[in-house]
C-alpha cells in the first residue's frame, strides 16, 4: 500500500526536528528506505500494509529494531525513538572551523539545516537554505575585513555589494578605481577570486527561488561544494592574518633586544 503524502511529510519532519541527516527514498514497492546518511549500515525499511505499519531497522550496534503497529501515530513515535538512539550513538556535528564559528555565529546552524533538508530529498528547499547560509557567512566576513563599509554591507544584497567594489569584465571582476577604495585596495585584491566564486554561487542559489529555473545544470550539491571551498579560503585568510600579527609582535620584541 502507498503512504499518503501527509504521512510522508510527517516522517520527513521527524529527522528534520531531531536534526539528524537521514536519506529518504520511496522504493518501487512503495516501502520507504529511511537511512542514516552518515553511515549506510544504519538503515530501515518502513512498510504500509492492510493490517498496519511495519518498521524494520538496524541500530548503531547492528541489532535489529522491529515494530508492527496499526496506528500511524505509534509508528511515528517508534521512528523518532530509533532516530534518537542513532543520534546518541552517532551525534551529527559538522566539522567546524574555529575561525569561522567565531567570525559568523549563525552560519554553521543554517548550513547544517541545509544539509539535513537535502538528505531528506528536498533539493530545491536546501538550495535556498544553502544560499542563506552563504549570505550570512559572506556578510559577516566582509564586515570583519572592511569595517568602514559595515552600513553598505548590512543594507545591500550580496550582488549589490560586489558590484559596488568591482565591475564585471569578460566574466572577470576588476576593482573599481575609486578614491574611497584606496585604503582597502589590498583587501579587495586579496579576495577578488573569492568574490568571483561567491558571485557565481549566489547566481546558482538565487536560481532556486525562481518559478522556472534557468541554471538547471547546477544542483544544491554544487552550492554546498562551493560553500565548503569558500569556508576554506576565508579560514586560511584568517590564519594568515594571525601569523602576520604574530610576526609583527615578534619583530617588535626582537627589535628591542639588547646585548647583555
Amino acid at each position: 500500500m502507498k503512504f499518503t503524502q501527509s504521512e510522508i511529510i510527517e516522517l520527513k519532519k521527524i529527522s528534520a526536528e531531531e536534526k539528524v541527516p537521514m536519506t529518504f527514498f520511496i522504493d518501487s514497492d512503495d516501502s520507504i528506505d529511511y537511512d542514516f546518511a552518515n553511515n549506510k549500515s544504519i538503515n530501515s525499511i518502513i512498510k504500509k500494509e492492510k493490517d498496519g505499519y511495519k518498521l524494520n531497522a538496524t541500530n548503531s550496534n547492528g541489532d535489529s529494531f522491529f515494530v508492527r503497529t496499526d496506528l500511524f501515530d505509534q509508528l511515528k513515535i517508534q521512528v523518532r525513538q530509533w532516530i534518537r538512539k542513532i543520534k546518541r550513538d552517532n551525534p551529527f556535528e559538522l566539522e567546524k572551523k574555529e575561525n569561522i564559528s567565531s567570525l559568523s555565529t549563525k552560519f554553521y546552524d543554517v548550513f547544517q539545516e541545509g544539509i539535513i533538508i537535502y538528505e531528506l530529498g528536498f533539493a530545491e528547499s536546501s538550495g535556498m537554505i544553502y544560499r542563506k547560509a552563504l549570505e550570512i557567512l559572506v556578510k559577516d566576513f566582509l564586515k570583519s575585513l572592511i569595517p568602514d563599509f559595515i552600513n553598505l554591507i548590512e543594507e545591500n544584497t550580496i550582488g549589490q555589494i560586489i558590484y559596488h567594489f568591482y565591475e564585471a569584465h569578460n566574466d572577470d571582476l576588476i576593482i573599481k578605481e575609486k578614491k574611497e577604495f584606496t585604503n582597502i585596495r589590498n583587501e579587495l585584491t586579496t579576495i577578488r577570486l573569492l568574490v568571483k566564486k561567491i558571485r557565481n554561487s549566489f547566481k546558482i542559489g538565487n536560481d532556486f527561488s525562481h518559478y522556472e529555473r534557468k541554471l538547471s545544470d547546477f544542483t544544491a550539491s554544487d552550492i554546498k561544494t562551493n560553500i565548503i571551498q569558500i569556508v576554506l579560503f576565508i579560514d586560511n585568510l584568517i590564519e594568515e592574518k594571525k601569523l602576520q600579527r604574530k610576526r609583527i609582535e615578534l619583530d617588535s620584541d626582537f627589535s628591542e633586544e639588547k646585548l647583555i
